[in-house]
């Protein structure tokens, strides 16, 4: 289902989008990262604080994240 290497590219996606993205509007206290499409089974939890995705959630607990909203339709 998830390979290591995926979260690798969910990191580099991050950058990439954050990179792109500071050039227009600029949130100081928000991230938009991409889940690649071969990603099986993504959702975003009840809780609105994690996902079906164990190495995302490590990085949104480190960093302290309130919530997490989907922002492509």
């Amino acid at each position: 289902m998830f390979k290591s290497s995926t979260a690798n590219h969910t990191l580099i996606y991050l950058f990439f989008f954050s990179t792109l993205l500071a050039q227009g509007q600029y949130y100081n206290d928000r991230a938009i990262f991409y889940i690649d499409n071969r990603v099986i089974d993504f959702r975003i939890e009840d809780d609105l604080k994690t996902t079906s995705v164990a190495a995302i959630n490590n990085i949104l607990s480190e960093h302290i994240v309130k919530s997490v909203d989907k922002w492509l339709p």
